[in-house]
Formats: C-alpha cells, sequence, structure tokens
C-alpha cells in the first residue's frame, strides 16, 4: 500500500509540472533497439516512452531567470544517444520521451527519476533522491540489482520491501533484461506498470 501510494504522489507531482508550457525543446531521430546514455544535472526527470523514431525532449527551468543556454543536449550515432543537460537547479523538470524498447544507462546528479515502462535493459545511478521504475513483467528480468545506501527500497514486483541503511534486493529470472539501480540516499520504488 505505501509503494502505491508513494507512486502516486509522485505522480501527481510530476503531471502537475508537465502540464506548464515548456521552456525548451530538443528533438532528434532514433530508432528503436538502440542504447541511450544519459548524464543528468540535478532536477526531476521523467523518462517515458514515446515514438518509435525519435528522442523528444521537453523542459522546464522552474527558475525566473535562465542561465541564458540550452541545458539539454542531444547527440546520436547510429544504434547509440548521449543526452546531456547541464547547469540545472533542483526546480528543473524535464520529460524525455524515447522509443519503447530502448536500453537505458542513466547517471543523476540528484532530484527525482521515474522511469515509464520502456523495455530493455535499465542501468540507473544517483545521489540523492527518488528513483521510480515502472516495471512491466518481472519475467522480462533475468538479473536485477538494485541498491540503496541509506533510505527505502520498495520492490512490489519482486516481492522485497527494506527499510533503512544499506538495503539491496538481488533476483535471478528467465528474462533477457538486466536492471542495476544504485542510490546514495533516498527511495527507490519499483512498482508494476499498471500501478501508476
Amino acid at each position: 500500500m505505501k509503494t502505491i501510494t508513494l507512486s502516486i504522489l509522485l505522480l501527481a507531482a510530476f503531471s502537475c509540472v508537465a502540464q506548464a508550457k515548456p521552456d525548451g525543446t530538443a528533438h532528434k531521430p532514433f530508432a528503436e533497439g538502440g542504447q541511450i546514455r544519459m548524464e543528468l544535472g540535478v532536477g526531476d526527470y521523467d523518462i517515458v516512452s514515446g515514438h518509435s523514431d525519435r528522442i523528444q525532449i521537453e523542459w522546464i527551468t522552474g527558475t525566473l531567470s535562465g542561465g541564458g543556454g540550452t541545458p539539454v543536449e542531444i547527440e546520436v550515432n547510429g544504434s547509440k544517444a548521449h543526452i546531456t543537460t547541464t547547469d540545472t537547479t533542483s526546480h528543473f523538470h524535464a520529460t524525455i520521451k524515447v522509443p519503447k524498447s530502448t536500453d537505458l544507462e542513466i547517471h543523476q546528479n540528484g532530484g527525482g527519476l521515474r522511469i515509464g515502462a520502456v523495455k530493455g535493459n535499465k542501468d540507473l545511478e544517483s545521489t540523492t533522491g527518488h528513483i521510480v521504475v515502472q516495471v512491466m513483467s518481472a519475467d522480462q528480468y533475468g538479473d536485477v540489482d538494485v541498491a540503496v545506501g541509506v533510505g527505502n527500497l520498495f520492490a512490489t514486483p519482486f516481492e522485497r520491501v527494506k527499510k533503512g541503511v544499506e538495503k539491496s534486493v538481488k533476483w535471478a529470472g528467465s528474462g533477457k533484461y538486466r536492471l542495476h539501480v544504485r542510490l546514495d540516499e533516498g527511495d527507490i520504488n519499483l512498482v508494476p506498470a499498471d500501478a501508476i
């Protein structure tokens, strides 16, 4: 129950921000089945399934005056893409739409990170804040390795709830995807895709 309640609250927070007019947008062609590496500054990020042939990003700086430049950069080289955000604050929010079948490698400097129902390998790391990952089916994963240094870990699809210091979940299944999550301090919430 706590897992679902937390997910609903986080989704509501993201939705309120997403309804505001974006301060900027960016997009580039990118096909399904590729790999996207993201190096994200502090802020809130919503990574969701979008069009099958492109990466689309909308962002809100959350401040009255911006830094004067574009905080988002997308580089594409064949089946690999690199997304970076720089000079962001805790008020920054971005919605990043990727093809529904994409491997994700994300390194974040803190804040909120929500991963929607995107099929593929996931390698997620952040310093502080919260990470929410929608899991379409536990059967899709062969290797699950999730850990929080200080905080709470809710892994409903894998039937694990752990709280406190240095909590981790390791799970092996028959699927082909890998899920690796590391958070130094905060909450990790793995939820069924239909829970939020």
